[in-house]
């Protein structure tokens, strides 16, 4: 007879990937782990939770509702983390280049450029990509295009995935009741999304995330886990939305009393809200503004402006 004491737990209406997976671990409802985390033993990890591939967990650690670890985190032993605490993802993307199998990589250029010049190419992070990994803005015939590694992999993920990101995809365990939907978009585990909002193309919606009818959003925009964007948002093109930013529609909030009409906030195209930013009912962030990390957002944004603090106040402008 098995010890229930070493047996994992992993409830069927949860999503993971994963099988680094300690013994005696217990996951709850709704809780999504990618499939390269590594989980210790012994461990609680409660409903609502996301876990993305590099993150490592010790032993006997709890992990309370509504938290979300993003890739670099590592979690000692006997640690505990309280209820929609936020780790906001990481601040700048590492290049990809680890997608290229070695297989298919570029040899390495050689050691001088056409002027006869010495290079030392390994120090400087330069590669060379042949010309059928280049996509058709760049594409030249028997020729070398010589760039850095980042850009290799941008060009290689745009060869490898151009059908896929033309495509909608949604979860299997989303509950999408819309239809307005554009090509393109990816929505995730959990997501629940009513029937009258209106999503554009190529955006990102993470696990945990709710979309009420009366919301428009536009197009190549990502939202983080645990948003909840409510009757009257309008999200412009090209915005960021980090994880657990809070928005309310209504000032004076009481239970089953609502308003004629919800206030309407307004995120203009490229702007950021932070990871656990608050935005007050009625607000417009303008084009290019930048929300800080935990913000508590009572007032209008300036277009490019960056503000942070409690209650959140202009920096200065973003160049």
């Amino acid at each position: 007879m098995a010890d229930p004491e070493k047996a994992i737990m992993v409830h069927k209406l949860s999503d993971v990937a994963t099988e680094a997976i300690g013994e005696g671990t217990t996951i709850w409802q709704y809780v999504v782990i990618l499939a390269k985390a590594r989980i210790g033993s012994h461990c609680n990890i409660c409903s609502h939770v996301f876990i993305e591939n590099d993150v490592v967990i010790g032993d006997r650690v709890t992990i309370k509702c509504g938290v979300q670890l993003w890739d670099g985190l590592r979690v000692g032993n006997d640690v505990f983390i309280g209820p929609i605490p936020t780790f906001p993802p990481p601040r700048r993307p590492r290049a990809i280049y680890e997608i290229i199998p070695k297989r298919s990589r570029p040899r390495c250029p050689p050691q001088t450029d056409p002027s006869g010049s010495f290079l030392d190419w390994k120090r400087l992070g330069i590669h060379c990509i042949q010309d059928f990994l280049a996509p058709a803005p760049y594409r030249r015939t028997d020729t070398l295009i010589w760039t850095t590694k980042l850009e290799v992999a941008q060009w290689q993920a745009e060869v490898l995935m151009e059908k896929a990101f033309n495509k909608t995809f949604i979860h299997k365990f989303a509950d999408v009741s819309s239809v307005a939907i554009g090509e393109g978009t990816r929505i995730w585990q959990f997501v629940v999304i009513f029937a009258g909002a209106k999503i554009g193309s190529e955006c990102n919606i993470c696990a945990h995330v709710l979309i009420e009818n009366d919301v428009v959003v536009g197009d190549r925009v990502t939202v983080k886990s645990g948003v909840q964007l409510w009757d009257g948002m309008r999200v412009g093109d090209d915005v960021f939305i980090g994880p657990n930013a809070t928005f309310a529609n209504d000032k004076f909030p009481r239970s089953k009393q609502y308003p004629d009409t919800f206030a309407q906030t307004i995120i203009e195209d490229g702007a950021s809200i932070g990871a656990g930013a608050v935005v007050l009912p009625g607000i417009v962030i303008g084009r290019g503004a930048m929300v800080g990390a935990g913000a508590v957002v009572t007032k209008d944004v300036a277009p490019r402006s960056l503000v942070y603090g409690n209650p959140a106040k202009h920096v200065r402008f973003l160049g």
